[in-house]
């Protein structure tokens, strides 16, 4: 059985900058680390465009799959092993 998991972007840190640029802050990038075992046997991962989830990602996965458009079950099941 396949499992899904949604993770919510890690902690960003804050800025005056466009929202899609913020960064993950350091409290986050430990936070996201510390959390990588839970996830480790993770298959696809998918993420929005923005910065913070992007840097979410890589630390979970080796290769991030950035969603540009609304995902759907068709983008998901064209991802599948």
């Amino acid at each position: 059985m396949k499992k899904i998991f949604l993770m919510r972007h890690s902690i960003p840190e804050k800025g005056d900058m466009p929202n899609e640029r913020i960064p993950l802050s350091e409290k986050g990038k430990a936070l996201v680390v510390s959390k990588r075992n839970i996830l480790s046997k993770v298959d696809r991962c998918f993420s929005s465009p923005y910065r913070r989830a992007i840097e979410t990602a890589e630390c979970i996965a080796d290769h991030p799959v950035i969603v540009e458009e609304p995902v759907s079950y068709t983008h998901l099941r064209a991802h599948e092993t």
